[in-house]
């Protein structure tokens, strides 16, 4: 019985609409460069993966490319949280929850 009930939820999902405005940065805060990475050189390059909910708000953030150094990561995770984003939109104006990504690169000055 258990694959019937399957089998009816497969048949009766939708496929979702597809994004027509994606998600964009409204306000996008600096990252404050770790304080143990600025003394000891450390620099990179940090990506994340960014799921903003339709209401604009940040649910989850997945560190795609590390930069190496967890203080790093931390620092760009960090912004995102204070960044505000306005979410995606669909063809017919429905706002949705969509993934989005941030890069972040931490040079320090010679």
């Amino acid at each position: 019985m258990s694959s019937l009930a399957v089998a009816t939820l497969v048949a009766c999902a939708t496929p979702p609409e597809e994004v027509a405005q994606p998600v964009r940065a409204v306000t996008t805060a600096a990252p404050a460069y770790p304080a143990y990475a600025r003394r000891y050189g450390i620099h990179g390059a940090v990506r994340l993966r960014i799921l903003v909910l339709a209401d604009g708000r940040v649910a989850k953030i997945q560190v795609q490319d590390s930069s190496g150094s967890p203080h790093l990561d931390a620092a760009a995770v960090d912004a995102v949280r204070r960044s505000d984003y306005q979410p995606a939109q669909t063809r017919s104006g429905k706002i949705v929850d969509s993934w989005t990504t941030a890069s972040y690169r931490f040079v320090l000055d010679k």
